[in-house]
């Protein structure tokens, strides 16, 4: 789905997170998901005014030659609270999340559970860190997580990876549905408030 709307709406680089072919590097504004089974597209502050401009003329998708008419849609517009909290809120990823890149990769199979569960805790804080980065929200608090996490092999473009899926408790309010680590705007990494 994303691939098609990117394709058909390339004027608005929001959508694909591509300028002249190069990879714009930012927190995806626009991510595109399948929550209850529904495609979903989340959009974020200002890019609420582009998904509600491409809404009018998207009437049908075709993935890989299979054209397929919109015949439900709507857009539901919230307001979430995000950042730091006295106190801990649960949440839990109803996508895997895809937390480890090349390099702590490699840390992450040498090292024993304990430090497993650490390295993980540090990089779902700095995912945090990220998100927060790219919402304009400035990290006032120390931040602490808890995670409880069972590794899950997923095929992410034709090659085997280690994400991870399970639950978490951190200082920090999350909206639902946002994405943290790598692929959020695929719909990795979605979390939910339990």
């Amino acid at each position: 789905i994303r691939g098609f709307i990117a394709n058909k709406y390339k004027e608005y680089n929001e959508l694909h997170n591509h300028l002249n072919n190069e990879n714009i590097y930012r927190y995806p504004l626009i991510q595109y998901k399948v929550i209850d089974n529904k495609p979903t597209i989340l959009a974020i502050n200002e890019t609420i005014d582009i998904l509600k401009q491409i809404d009018k003329t998207l009437t049908y998708i075709d993935i890989s030659g299979i054209k397929k008419e919109i015949t439900d849609k709507s857009i539901e517009i919230s307001n979430y609270q995000l950042g730091c909290i006295d106190s801990f809120k649960q949440y839990q990823f109803i996508t895997p999340w895809m937390g480890l890149n090349s390099t702590n990769y490699r840390i992450y199979c040498e090292v024993n559970d304990i430090e497993k569960s650490n390295l993980l805790e540090n990089i779902l804080i700095g995912n945090i860190i990220s998100l927060s980065k790219g919402l304009n929200y400035t990290v006032t608090n120390n931040l602490h997580v808890d995670i409880t996490f069972q590794p899950k092999l997923v095929n992410y473009k034709n090659q085997k990876m280690i994400c991870f899926i399970g639950k978490f408790q951190t200082n920090f309010l999350i909206p639902d549905y946002l994405g943290l680590g790598k692929s959020v705007a695929k719909g990795y990494g979605c979390v939910y408030g339990i």
